[in-house]
Protein backbone atom coordinates (compact mmCIF):
# COMPACT_ATOMS: atom_id res chain seq x y z
CA UNK A 1 0.00 0.00 0.00
CA UNK A 2 2.78 2.49 0.86
CA UNK A 3 5.48 1.14 -1.46
CA UNK A 4 4.81 0.99 -5.21
CA UNK A 5 1.39 2.58 -4.69
CA UNK A 6 2.90 5.86 -3.48
CA UNK A 7 5.42 5.99 -6.33
CA UNK A 8 2.68 5.24 -8.87
CA UNK A 9 0.43 8.03 -7.59
CA UNK A 10 3.24 10.61 -7.71
CA UNK A 11 4.32 9.49 -11.19
CA UNK A 12 0.79 9.33 -12.61
CA UNK A 13 -0.29 12.64 -11.09
CA UNK A 14 2.80 14.46 -12.40
CA UNK A 15 2.42 13.12 -15.96
CA UNK A 16 -1.31 13.87 -16.03
CA UNK A 17 -0.92 17.45 -14.77
CA UNK A 18 1.82 18.22 -17.30
CA UNK A 19 -0.15 16.63 -20.14
CA UNK A 20 -3.35 18.53 -19.28
CA UNK A 21 -1.42 21.80 -19.02
CA UNK A 22 0.04 21.34 -22.52
CA UNK A 23 -3.32 20.24 -23.95
CA UNK A 24 -5.11 23.33 -22.65
CA UNK A 25 -2.32 25.89 -22.92
CA UNK A 26 -0.44 24.63 -25.95
CA UNK A 27 -3.25 23.39 -28.19
CA UNK A 28 -6.82 24.47 -27.42
CA UNK A 29 -8.53 24.90 -24.01
CA UNK A 30 -12.03 24.16 -25.33
CA UNK A 31 -10.91 20.95 -27.03
CA UNK A 32 -9.14 19.98 -23.81
CA UNK A 33 -12.32 20.62 -21.77
CA UNK A 34 -14.48 18.46 -24.07
CA UNK A 35 -11.88 15.68 -24.20
CA UNK A 36 -11.26 15.59 -20.45
CA UNK A 37 -14.92 15.63 -19.39
CA UNK A 38 -15.18 11.80 -19.54
CA UNK A 39 -11.76 11.55 -17.84
CA UNK A 40 -13.15 13.46 -14.85
CA UNK A 41 -15.81 10.77 -14.63
CA UNK A 42 -13.01 8.22 -14.46
CA UNK A 43 -11.86 9.65 -11.12
CA UNK A 44 -15.42 9.64 -9.73
CA UNK A 45 -15.98 6.04 -10.85
CA UNK A 46 -12.66 4.91 -9.39
CA UNK A 47 -13.44 6.45 -6.00
CA UNK A 48 -16.93 4.91 -5.90
CA UNK A 49 -15.61 1.50 -6.94
CA UNK A 50 -12.75 1.83 -4.46
CA UNK A 51 -15.27 2.26 -1.66
CA UNK A 52 -17.13 -0.87 -2.76
CA UNK A 53 -13.85 -2.79 -2.96
CA UNK A 54 -12.99 -1.71 0.58
CA UNK A 55 -16.36 -2.80 1.99
CA UNK A 56 -16.35 -6.13 0.16
CA UNK A 57 -12.72 -6.89 0.96
CA UNK A 58 -13.50 -6.36 4.63
CA UNK A 59 -16.26 -8.94 4.29
CA UNK A 60 -13.73 -11.30 2.66
CA UNK A 61 -11.39 -10.88 5.63
CA UNK A 62 -14.20 -11.49 8.10
CA UNK A 63 -15.13 -14.72 6.33
CA UNK A 64 -11.49 -15.81 6.23
CA UNK A 65 -11.27 -15.17 9.98
CA UNK A 66 -14.34 -17.37 10.49
CA UNK A 67 -12.72 -20.16 8.49
CA UNK A 68 -9.51 -19.87 10.54
CA UNK A 69 -11.50 -20.01 13.79
CA UNK A 70 -13.38 -23.10 12.62
CA UNK A 71 -10.17 -24.87 11.59
CA UNK A 72 -8.51 -24.09 14.91
CA UNK A 73 -11.51 -25.28 16.91
CA UNK A 74 -11.80 -28.50 14.89
CA UNK A 75 -8.13 -29.33 15.28
CA UNK A 76 -8.16 -28.55 19.01
CA UNK A 77 -11.37 -30.49 19.59
CA UNK A 78 -10.54 -33.35 17.22
CA UNK A 79 -10.96 -36.05 19.84
CA UNK A 80 -14.35 -34.71 20.94
CA UNK A 81 -15.54 -34.54 17.32
CA UNK A 82 -14.50 -38.15 16.73
CA UNK A 83 -15.98 -39.33 20.02
CA UNK A 84 -19.39 -37.90 19.09
CA UNK A 85 -19.11 -38.99 15.42
CA UNK A 86 -19.48 -35.41 14.18
CA UNK A 87 -16.90 -35.56 11.38
CA UNK A 88 -19.43 -35.24 8.55
CA UNK A 89 -21.36 -32.48 10.32
CA UNK A 90 -18.18 -30.46 10.86
CA UNK A 91 -17.17 -30.98 7.22
CA UNK A 92 -20.56 -29.59 6.15
CA UNK A 93 -20.18 -26.54 8.43
CA UNK A 94 -16.69 -26.00 7.04
CA UNK A 95 -18.00 -26.22 3.49
CA UNK A 96 -20.69 -23.65 4.29
CA UNK A 97 -18.02 -21.23 5.49
CA UNK A 98 -15.92 -21.97 2.40
CA UNK A 99 -18.89 -21.24 0.16
CA UNK A 100 -19.58 -17.97 1.97
CA UNK A 101 -15.90 -17.03 1.61
CA UNK A 102 -16.04 -17.87 -2.11
CA UNK A 103 -19.16 -15.74 -2.61
CA UNK A 104 -17.62 -12.80 -0.75
CA UNK A 105 -14.39 -13.10 -2.76
CA UNK A 106 -16.25 -13.21 -6.09
CA UNK A 107 -18.35 -10.22 -5.07
CA UNK A 108 -15.19 -8.24 -4.33
CA UNK A 109 -13.40 -9.40 -7.49
CA UNK A 110 -16.34 -8.42 -9.73
CA UNK A 111 -16.11 -4.81 -8.58
CA UNK A 112 -12.32 -4.83 -8.65
CA UNK A 113 -12.24 -6.25 -12.18
CA UNK A 114 -14.62 -3.57 -13.48
CA UNK A 115 -12.15 -0.75 -12.85
CA UNK A 116 -9.82 -1.25 -15.82
CA UNK A 117 -12.62 -1.78 -18.42
CA UNK A 118 -14.49 1.27 -17.09
CA UNK A 119 -11.35 3.40 -17.44
CA UNK A 120 -10.84 2.14 -21.00
CA UNK A 121 -14.51 2.79 -21.90
CA UNK A 122 -14.43 6.39 -20.66
CA UNK A 123 -11.14 7.02 -22.39
CA UNK A 124 -12.66 5.59 -25.59
CA UNK A 125 -15.43 8.18 -25.29
CA UNK A 126 -12.81 10.86 -24.69
CA UNK A 127 -10.86 9.84 -27.80
CA UNK A 128 -14.06 9.82 -29.86
CA UNK A 129 -14.98 13.33 -28.71
CA UNK A 130 -11.43 14.53 -29.38
CA UNK A 131 -11.42 12.99 -32.86
CA UNK A 132 -14.76 14.50 -33.92
CA UNK A 133 -14.34 17.95 -32.39
CA UNK A 134 -10.60 18.16 -33.08
CA UNK A 135 -11.11 17.31 -36.76
CA UNK A 136 -13.62 20.12 -37.05
CA UNK A 137 -11.15 22.57 -35.49
CA UNK A 138 -8.46 21.48 -37.94
CA UNK A 139 -10.83 22.00 -40.92
CA UNK A 140 -11.68 25.44 -39.54
CA UNK A 141 -7.94 26.19 -39.19
CA UNK A 142 -8.42 26.91 -35.47
CA UNK A 143 -5.60 24.47 -34.71
CA UNK A 144 -2.99 22.98 -36.99
CA UNK A 145 -2.72 19.32 -37.92
CA UNK A 146 0.50 19.15 -35.88
CA UNK A 147 -1.31 20.52 -32.80
CA UNK A 148 -4.05 17.93 -33.35
CA UNK A 149 -1.51 15.09 -33.44
CA UNK A 150 0.26 16.50 -30.39
CA UNK A 151 -3.08 16.72 -28.54
CA UNK A 152 -3.69 13.00 -29.12
CA UNK A 153 -0.17 12.30 -27.88
CA UNK A 154 -0.84 14.18 -24.65
CA UNK A 155 -4.19 12.42 -24.22
CA UNK A 156 -2.46 9.06 -24.70
CA UNK A 157 0.02 10.00 -21.96
CA UNK A 158 -2.85 10.25 -19.46
CA UNK A 159 -4.25 6.78 -20.13
CA UNK A 160 -1.51 4.66 -18.57
CA UNK A 161 -1.10 6.80 -15.40
CA UNK A 162 -4.85 6.72 -14.76
CA UNK A 163 -4.94 2.97 -15.32
CA UNK A 164 -2.16 2.62 -12.78
CA UNK A 165 -3.93 4.96 -10.37
CA UNK A 166 -7.07 2.81 -10.72
CA UNK A 167 -4.99 -0.22 -9.77
CA UNK A 168 -3.50 1.71 -6.85
CA UNK A 169 -6.96 2.73 -5.61
CA UNK A 170 -7.84 -0.96 -5.63
CA UNK A 171 -4.75 -1.75 -3.55
CA UNK A 172 -5.37 1.16 -1.17
CA UNK A 173 -9.00 0.11 -0.72
CA UNK A 174 -7.91 -3.37 0.34
CA UNK A 175 -5.13 -2.00 2.51
CA UNK A 176 -7.42 0.47 4.26
CA UNK A 177 -9.89 -2.34 5.01
CA UNK A 178 -7.07 -4.32 6.62
CA UNK A 179 -5.83 -1.25 8.49
CA UNK A 180 -9.28 -0.53 9.91
CA UNK A 181 -9.59 -4.08 11.23
CA UNK A 182 -6.14 -3.78 12.76
CA UNK A 183 -6.90 -0.38 14.33
CA UNK A 184 -10.19 -1.66 15.72
CA UNK A 185 -8.16 -4.12 17.80
CA UNK A 186 -5.27 -1.83 18.71
CA UNK A 187 -7.54 1.05 19.72
CA UNK A 188 -9.65 -1.09 22.04
CA UNK A 189 -8.82 0.10 25.57
CA UNK A 190 -7.63 -2.66 27.92
CA UNK A 191 -10.04 -3.69 30.64
CA UNK A 192 -7.24 -3.69 33.21
CA UNK A 193 -4.54 -1.03 33.21
CA UNK A 194 -1.38 -0.53 35.22
CA UNK A 195 -1.74 1.16 38.55
CA UNK A 196 0.35 4.24 39.39
CA UNK A 197 2.78 2.00 41.31
CA UNK A 198 3.22 4.65 44.00
CA UNK A 199 3.06 2.28 46.96
CA UNK A 200 5.94 1.09 49.14
CA UNK A 201 8.80 -0.45 47.18
CA UNK A 202 9.21 -3.48 49.46
CA UNK A 203 5.94 -5.29 50.06
CA UNK A 204 5.29 -8.88 51.08
CA UNK A 205 3.15 -10.61 48.44
CA UNK A 206 2.59 -13.50 50.84
CA UNK A 207 0.35 -11.19 52.92
CA UNK A 208 -3.07 -11.02 51.24
CA UNK A 209 -6.09 -9.26 52.73
CA UNK A 210 -9.52 -9.22 51.11
CA UNK A 211 -12.16 -6.92 52.58
CA UNK A 212 -15.84 -7.04 51.57
CA UNK A 213 -15.03 -8.00 47.98
CA UNK A 214 -18.05 -8.09 45.66
CA UNK A 215 -17.81 -8.56 41.91
CA UNK A 216 -19.99 -9.14 38.88
CA UNK A 217 -18.78 -9.72 35.35
CA UNK A 218 -19.25 -6.93 32.78
CA UNK A 219 -22.75 -7.09 31.33
CA UNK A 220 -23.97 -9.46 34.05
CA UNK A 221 -26.41 -8.29 36.71
CA UNK A 222 -25.74 -11.27 38.98
CA UNK A 223 -22.92 -11.04 41.52
CA UNK A 224 -20.27 -13.71 41.06
CA UNK A 225 -18.80 -12.87 44.48
CA UNK A 226 -20.51 -11.21 47.44
CA UNK A 227 -18.85 -9.70 50.54
CA UNK A 228 -15.75 -11.93 50.54
CA UNK A 229 -13.30 -11.24 53.37
CA UNK A 230 -10.22 -13.10 54.61
CA UNK A 231 -6.63 -12.48 55.66
CA UNK A 232 -3.90 -14.81 54.43
CA UNK A 233 -0.72 -14.29 56.41
CA UNK A 234 2.82 -15.33 55.37
CA UNK A 235 3.61 -18.95 56.18
CA UNK A 236 0.00 -20.09 55.93
CA UNK A 237 -2.16 -21.85 53.36
CA UNK A 238 -5.76 -21.05 52.50
CA UNK A 239 -8.08 -23.67 51.04
CA UNK A 240 -11.10 -22.78 48.90
CA UNK A 241 -13.88 -25.30 48.36
CA UNK A 242 -17.19 -25.01 46.60
CA UNK A 243 -19.39 -26.62 44.03
CA UNK A 244 -19.09 -25.75 40.35
CA UNK A 245 -19.98 -22.11 39.71
CA UNK A 246 -19.50 -21.04 43.33
CA UNK A 247 -16.94 -18.34 42.37
CA UNK A 248 -13.62 -20.01 43.21
CA UNK A 249 -11.82 -19.21 39.95
CA UNK A 250 -13.31 -15.71 39.91
CA UNK A 251 -11.72 -15.06 43.30
CA UNK A 252 -8.17 -15.90 42.21
CA UNK A 253 -8.63 -14.06 38.90
CA UNK A 254 -9.34 -10.94 40.91
CA UNK A 255 -6.28 -11.51 43.09
CA UNK A 256 -4.03 -11.31 40.01
CA UNK A 257 -6.19 -8.51 38.50
CA UNK A 258 -7.50 -10.28 35.45
CA UNK A 259 -10.51 -8.03 36.14
CA UNK A 260 -10.82 -4.70 37.93
CA UNK A 261 -11.89 -4.52 41.55
CA UNK A 262 -12.94 -1.63 43.74
CA UNK A 263 -10.22 0.32 45.52
CA UNK A 264 -9.38 -1.15 48.91
CA UNK A 265 -11.03 -4.51 48.26
CA UNK A 266 -7.71 -6.39 47.88
CA UNK A 267 -4.48 -5.48 49.66
CA UNK A 268 -1.11 -7.12 48.97
CA UNK A 269 1.43 -6.62 51.73
CA UNK A 270 -0.76 -3.84 53.12
CA UNK A 271 -0.86 -2.00 49.76
CA UNK A 272 -4.01 -1.65 47.66
CA UNK A 273 -3.54 -3.94 44.64
CA UNK A 274 -4.94 -1.22 42.36
CA UNK A 275 -1.95 0.96 43.27
CA UNK A 276 0.55 -1.62 41.97
CA UNK A 277 1.67 -2.03 38.38
CA UNK A 278 0.58 -5.32 36.81
CA UNK A 279 4.18 -6.49 36.50
CA UNK A 280 4.96 -5.75 40.13
CA UNK A 281 1.73 -7.38 41.26
CA UNK A 282 2.02 -10.60 39.25
CA UNK A 283 5.74 -11.30 39.07
CA UNK A 284 6.06 -12.62 42.69
CA UNK A 285 2.93 -14.78 42.26
CA UNK A 286 2.97 -18.35 40.97
CA UNK A 287 -0.40 -19.03 39.38
CA UNK A 288 -1.52 -22.41 38.02
CA UNK A 289 -4.92 -21.97 36.29
CA UNK A 290 -7.45 -24.67 35.52
CA UNK A 291 -6.45 -24.66 31.87
CA UNK A 292 -3.12 -26.49 32.00
CA UNK A 293 -1.60 -24.91 28.91
CA UNK A 294 1.69 -26.26 27.60
CA UNK A 295 3.66 -24.92 24.65
CA UNK A 296 4.70 -27.09 21.73
CA UNK A 297 8.30 -27.40 22.88
CA UNK A 298 10.41 -29.43 25.31
CA UNK A 299 9.48 -30.24 28.90
CA UNK A 300 12.37 -28.13 30.17
CA UNK A 301 11.34 -25.06 28.17
CA UNK A 302 7.78 -25.42 29.46
CA UNK A 303 9.00 -25.48 33.07
CA UNK A 304 11.40 -22.56 32.83
CA UNK A 305 9.03 -20.73 30.46
CA UNK A 306 11.77 -19.76 27.99
CA UNK A 307 13.58 -17.77 30.68
CA UNK A 308 17.37 -17.80 30.96
CA UNK A 309 17.12 -17.00 34.68
CA UNK A 310 16.78 -20.69 35.53
CA UNK A 311 19.45 -23.32 34.93
CA UNK A 312 18.91 -27.06 34.49
CA UNK A 313 19.42 -27.84 38.19
CA UNK A 314 16.64 -25.43 39.11
CA UNK A 315 14.36 -27.06 36.54
CA UNK A 316 15.10 -30.47 38.05
CA UNK A 317 14.40 -29.20 41.57
CA UNK A 318 11.07 -27.70 40.51
CA UNK A 319 10.10 -30.97 38.77
CA UNK A 320 10.97 -32.88 41.93
CA UNK A 321 8.82 -30.58 44.08
CA UNK A 322 5.94 -31.04 41.63
CA UNK A 323 6.33 -34.85 41.82
CA UNK A 324 6.90 -35.14 38.05
CA UNK A 325 10.64 -35.81 37.99
CA UNK A 326 10.35 -39.61 37.81
CA UNK A 327 7.91 -39.40 34.90
CA UNK A 328 10.18 -37.00 33.01
CA UNK A 329 13.19 -39.27 33.46
CA UNK A 330 11.17 -42.09 31.88
CA UNK A 331 10.46 -40.02 28.76
CA UNK A 332 12.49 -40.94 25.63
CA UNK A 333 14.55 -37.72 25.75
CA UNK A 334 14.07 -36.75 29.37
CA UNK A 335 13.68 -33.01 29.84
CA UNK A 336 14.23 -32.47 26.10
CA UNK A 337 11.13 -34.48 25.17
CA UNK A 338 8.76 -32.51 22.94
CA UNK A 339 5.29 -32.44 24.49
CA UNK A 340 3.38 -31.68 21.27
CA UNK A 341 0.70 -29.07 20.74
CA UNK A 342 -0.86 -28.11 24.08
CA UNK A 343 0.93 -31.11 25.64
CA UNK A 344 -1.11 -33.65 23.68
CA UNK A 345 1.47 -36.41 24.25
CA UNK A 346 1.09 -36.18 28.04
CA UNK A 347 -1.60 -37.38 30.41
CA UNK A 348 -3.77 -34.92 32.30
CA UNK A 349 -1.90 -35.47 35.56
CA UNK A 350 1.48 -34.98 33.89
CA UNK A 351 0.38 -31.72 32.32
CA UNK A 352 -0.91 -30.47 35.68
CA UNK A 353 2.34 -31.25 37.47
CA UNK A 354 4.52 -29.66 34.76
CA UNK A 355 2.42 -26.50 35.12
CA UNK A 356 2.89 -26.66 38.89
CA UNK A 357 6.65 -27.02 38.37
CA UNK A 358 6.52 -23.91 36.15
CA UNK A 359 5.03 -22.00 39.09
CA UNK A 360 7.33 -23.49 41.75
CA UNK A 361 10.54 -22.66 39.86
CA UNK A 362 9.78 -18.97 40.46
CA UNK A 363 9.89 -19.59 44.22
CA UNK A 364 6.84 -17.31 44.45
CA UNK A 365 5.84 -15.42 47.56
CA UNK A 366 2.24 -16.43 46.84
CA UNK A 367 1.33 -19.70 45.12
CA UNK A 368 -2.17 -20.13 43.69
CA UNK A 369 -3.39 -23.53 42.54
CA UNK A 370 -6.78 -23.46 40.82
CA UNK A 371 -7.98 -27.06 40.91
CA UNK A 372 -4.53 -28.11 39.66
CA UNK A 373 -4.44 -31.55 41.30
CA UNK A 374 -7.70 -32.98 40.04
CA UNK A 375 -6.03 -35.42 37.60
CA UNK A 376 -3.46 -36.92 39.99
CA UNK A 377 -3.84 -39.77 42.45
CA UNK A 378 -4.11 -39.14 46.18
CA UNK A 379 -0.55 -40.28 46.91
CA UNK A 380 0.95 -37.86 44.38
CA UNK A 381 -1.40 -35.16 45.64
CA UNK A 382 -0.10 -35.57 49.18
CA UNK A 383 3.49 -35.40 47.97
CA UNK A 384 2.92 -32.15 46.07
CA UNK A 385 1.00 -30.58 48.94
CA UNK A 386 3.75 -31.51 51.38
CA UNK A 387 6.29 -29.66 49.24
CA UNK A 388 3.97 -26.66 49.06
CA UNK A 389 3.68 -26.62 52.85
CA UNK A 390 7.47 -26.59 53.11
CA UNK A 391 7.52 -23.51 50.90
CA UNK A 392 4.91 -21.84 53.12
CA UNK A 393 7.02 -22.58 56.18
CA UNK A 394 9.85 -20.57 54.57
CA UNK A 395 7.66 -17.45 54.59
CA UNK A 396 5.55 -17.89 51.49
CA UNK A 397 1.82 -18.48 51.38
CA UNK A 398 -0.50 -20.51 49.20
CA UNK A 399 -4.13 -20.52 48.06
CA UNK A 400 -5.35 -23.97 47.03
CA UNK A 401 -8.64 -24.35 45.20
CA UNK A 402 -9.90 -27.91 44.92
CA UNK A 403 -13.02 -29.99 44.54
CA UNK A 404 -11.56 -32.79 46.66
CA UNK A 405 -11.61 -32.34 50.41
CA UNK A 406 -8.43 -34.43 50.69
CA UNK A 407 -6.46 -31.65 48.96
CA UNK A 408 -7.55 -29.10 51.56
CA UNK A 409 -7.49 -31.05 54.78
CA UNK A 410 -4.01 -29.80 55.76
CA UNK A 411 -4.70 -26.11 55.01
CA UNK A 412 -4.51 -23.68 57.93
CA UNK A 413 -7.89 -22.22 57.01
CA UNK A 414 -10.58 -23.28 54.58
CA UNK A 415 -13.37 -21.12 53.19
CA UNK A 416 -16.41 -22.74 51.60
CA UNK A 417 -18.05 -20.74 48.81
CA UNK A 418 -21.70 -21.15 47.94
CA UNK A 419 -23.30 -19.00 45.23
CA UNK A 420 -20.50 -16.44 45.46
CA UNK A 421 -20.58 -15.99 49.25
CA UNK A 422 -18.61 -17.55 52.11
CA UNK A 423 -20.93 -20.14 53.63
CA UNK A 424 -18.43 -21.61 56.12
CA UNK A 425 -14.86 -21.09 57.25
CA UNK A 426 -12.41 -22.77 59.59
CA UNK A 427 -9.95 -25.65 59.72
CA UNK A 428 -10.76 -29.11 58.41
CA UNK A 429 -11.62 -30.38 61.88
CA UNK A 430 -13.78 -27.35 62.70
CA UNK A 431 -15.72 -27.63 59.47
CA UNK A 432 -16.31 -31.35 59.91
CA UNK A 433 -17.58 -30.70 63.43
CA UNK A 434 -19.86 -27.97 62.09
CA UNK A 435 -21.57 -30.65 59.97
CA UNK A 436 -22.56 -28.20 57.25
CA UNK A 437 -21.85 -27.94 53.52
CA UNK A 438 -18.17 -28.87 53.86
CA UNK A 439 -18.94 -31.99 55.86
CA UNK A 440 -21.68 -32.95 53.40
CA UNK A 441 -19.26 -32.69 50.45
CA UNK A 442 -16.64 -34.67 52.39
CA UNK A 443 -19.11 -37.48 53.12
CA UNK A 444 -20.27 -37.62 49.51
CA UNK A 445 -16.70 -37.92 48.31
CA UNK A 446 -15.93 -40.59 50.89
CA UNK A 447 -18.96 -42.63 49.84
CA UNK A 448 -17.93 -42.30 46.20
CA UNK A 449 -14.40 -43.51 46.98
CA UNK A 450 -15.71 -46.50 48.89
CA UNK A 451 -18.02 -47.39 46.00
CA UNK A 452 -15.12 -47.21 43.57
CA UNK A 453 -13.01 -49.46 45.79
CA UNK A 454 -15.83 -52.00 45.97
CA UNK A 455 -16.14 -52.01 42.19
CA UNK A 456 -12.38 -52.48 41.84
CA UNK A 457 -12.61 -55.42 44.22
CA UNK A 458 -15.23 -57.04 42.02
Amino acid sequence: MFGPAFATIVNGTTLSVLAVRNMAGGVNPRLAAFALAPVAMVLVVMLLMGRQVRLRFRRVQEMFASISDRVQENITGLRVIKAYVQEEAEVERFEELNQAFRDASLSMVRVSAMMAPTVDLLFGISFTISLIYGSALVRQSVISLGDFVAFFGYLSLIIMPLRMIARVINIISRGSASLRRYNAIMETPPMVEDGPDDGPQDIDHADVRVDNLSFKYPGDERYALKDISFHLKPGRTLGVLGRTGAGKTTLVNLLVRIYNVEDGAIAIGGCDSNRLSLDRLRRPIGYVPQDNFLFSTSVEENIRFFSDDYDHDMVVAAARDAAILENIEEFPSGFQTEVGERGMSLSGGQKQRICIARALIKKPDLLILDDSLSAVDTQTEEQVLANIRKQAERGGSAIIIAHRVSALASCDEIIVLDEGAIAERGSHGELMALDGLYASIARDQQDQMESEHELEGL
